[in-house]
């Protein structure tokens, strides 16, 4: 059994269920009508665009040798194929954008986990400070118990003096905490000018990468 056809979907005159209704047939007028045009009609019609055959290369309603009474039906099947043509590429835009904003999104996304690491960071650096703070208030208590005299000498000012490394990987460590606590600062402070919008993000992102690496160093040269 030989299959039946099928109706090419993007016909401008007949669906897929083989319902036509070209421009004669709408705007159908009695007496100026009859049944003999139409069928010549749907003729010219079907001998330049068949809805069993189709190509994808061009519009077939593009010959110029048509009559006037022609006219709404070419224009008409012109206006179908290049409205198809133009949702296509339409789509195929569409398309490009949505993956360019997928891409746009996961960057967001990424420069928010970096954003949002280097606030815990910071967070947690704060605490360390305060926690070395404290410590230090113990020590100086401490030496102002057992050594008044040399706490009073030196003064509350200059009391980072009295701590001095008793060999030169001790006072590696000390200079490596001081730059340190000192990038932190700098941090704090590339924080409230770029919320204060004193900075732009980009350049503060950068900033504080190549700070964050310097710190990282001296981090670890402090643990180990």
């Amino acid at each position: 059994m030989v299959p039946s056809p099928t109706i090419h979907h993007d016909h401008p005159f007949v669906d897929p269920s083989g319902l036509t209704t070209s421009p004669y047939i709408r705007t159908w007028q009695f007496p100026r009508c009859n049944l003999k045009e139409l069928v010549h009609n749907l003729v010219k019609i079907f001998s330049r665009d068949h809805p069993f055959s189709y190509s994808a290369t061009s519009s077939p309603f593009t010959h110029s040798s048509v009559v006037s009474k022609e006219a709404l039906d070419r224009l008409e099947g012109m206006l179908h194929y290049d409205t198809m043509a133009l949702r296509s590429e339409t789509d195929k835009e569409v398309e490009k954008l949505l993956a360019l904003q997928q891409e746009m999104d996961q960057q967001v996304k990424i420069v928010t986990a970096i954003v949002q690491g280097l606030k815990r960071e910071r967070w947690e650096l704060r605490d360390r400070m305060a926690r070395l703070a404290k410590e230090a208030d113990v020590l100086i208590n401490w030496l102002k118990v057992h050594d008044p005299k040399r706490a009073m000498a030196m003064g509350d000012d200059d009391i980072d003096d009295v701590f001095e490394g008793v060999d030169e990987e001790s006072r590696l460590r000390l200079q490596c905490l001081a730059a340190d606590l000192s990038i932190e600062d700098t941090i704090y402070a590339l924080d409230k000018a770029v919320d204060e919008g004193a900075m732009n993000f980009e350049i503060y992102i950068r900033q504080v990468r190549n700070l964050a690496r310097e710190q990282f160093f001296h981090r670890a040269m402090t643990r180990s």
